[in-house]
């Protein structure tokens, strides 16, 4: 159990994740872009991607033990995995990513 507790869950839990995420700029549960990133990670990320996308965004390859709900930010607050949408770039403006933990 201590093990759990300090390096949390082995696994990604995509239904978690994206049951405990947030969303911002517009964009919702039901938009596009959030349904495409959902359906995209459960149907072409292999576990070790998972991994690896989770920590680019959260700066940890591991969910912790209590799963999505209880991320934290780098103060130790509640911090939900966000997406945001841009509404100030043009039609031809490329994704962006950005992280803050």
């Amino acid at each position: 159990e201590l093990d759990l507790l300090l390096a949390g869950l082995p696994e990604v839990d995509i239904d978690d994740w994206e049951k405990h995420a947030a969303y911002l700029g517009g964009l919702s549960a039901e938009s596009d872009q959030a349904k495409w990133l959902w359906k995209m990670l459960r149907a072409d990320f292999t576990k070790d991607e998972l991994a690896k996308l989770l920590h680019f965004a959260t700066g940890s390859a591991s969910v912790p033990a209590t799963g999505f709900g209880a991320l934290s930010g780098y103060n130790g607050r509640p911090e939900p995995f966000t997406l945001e949408g841009r509404t100030d770039q043009n039609e031809g403006h490329l994704p962006t990513a950005a992280t803050c933990f």
